[in-house]
């Protein structure tokens, strides 16, 4: 996809043991894994680059695949994949430049739709093996043959999102980029991002979410108009609420002391997780 686009690149495999990294929430872990890969390939260069490193896993049904580990769980992944529920591909993706030694991680996600996916197509799927190496087990062939993007583009649902990673290729090379400037000073973004940093993740509707050119989570797409916090259950606040502590006392840890990502992303959780807390306690929903 790069070459088609004209870009000259360089592919270096990371040295590292993917299954060891994991990050709380499993949706996080393509993001965890895209900087761990970043770090590791700059240590095997030694001249000025832009690294660009991508993870991706499949969401679907309140679950999150990986590649599968056998024909089994190919045969269960597409019968879900029909069953009504969207796909989600969720891309984590770091770009490093070398030179200044800046990071910058972002995640990205596309949604489709999947029609019935035939028994003899699944088992031709496992004959070749291809899939076996895929989030997911989604490959071209299936993808093209069966699934109908609603939001995202192609190039999300194979995990290398072209525009966004070049977007994100121009902000650590620090050129001008106007169009984020433009972006970034629309009244829309301004409003959503305002209740961003006053209400945290569970007081923002998918307005807000559109605002500041992220994807809604699906419950706020079919609620149109209410946050997650008014949403939820008292349950699920309660685990919401463990999460977040249980990830603010992983990465306060002293093995994480000098892991830019960790160090990076604490302070955003216990922001997030104090904002939330004055949120609920607003709307008569704090436990």
């Amino acid at each position: 996809m790069l070459e088609d686009a004209g870009i000259e690149f360089e592919v270096v495999e990371p040295e590292i043991d993917e299954k060891k990294i994991r990050a709380l929430a499993p949706s996080d872990t393509p993001l965890l894994i895209s900087f761990e890969k970043a770090k590791a390939v700059a240590k095997l260069i030694n001249e000025p680059a832009i690294i660009i490193a991508c993870d991706q896993v499949i969401g679907c049904c309140n679950r999150v695949l990986e590649k599968p580990r056998d024909a089994k769980e190919v045969q269960e992944w597409y019968q879900m994949y029909t069953s009504g529920d969207v796909v989600y591909y969720m891309n984590g993706i770091t770009v490093h430049n070398t030179e200044t030694g800046e990071y910058l991680s972002a995640k990205e996600i596309a949604i489709a739709n999947f029609t019935f996916i035939p028994e003899e197509f699944t088992e031709e799927q496992i004959r070749k093996g291809v899939v076996f190496d895929c989030s997911g087990a989604i490959d071209d062939e299936v993808q093209e043959k069966y699934a109908t993007i609603i939001k995202g583009s192609k190039d999300s649902t194979i995990g290398l999102p072209l525009k966004f990673v070049m977007d994100m290729v121009k902000k650590v090379k620090k050129a001008p980029d106007e169009s984020f400037e433009l972006f970034h000073n629309r009244p829309e973004f301004k409003k959503a991002a305002e209740r961003f940093n006053a209400f945290g993740p569970l007081g923002v509707t998918a307005e807000d979410h559109e605002g500041i050119g992220s994807t809604p989570p699906k419950i706020l797409l079919d609620n149109p108009g209410k946050t997650k916090g008014e949403l939820m259950t008292s349950e699920e606040i309660k685990d919401w609420f463990k999460e977040s502590e249980e990830q603010i006392a992983e990465f306060s840890k002293d093995e994480y002391a000098d892991n830019a990502f960790a160090k990076s992303a604490l302070p955003r959780v216990q922001q997030n997780l104090e904002l939330s807390r004055s949120y609920l306690s607003s709307i008569g929903k704090l436990p």
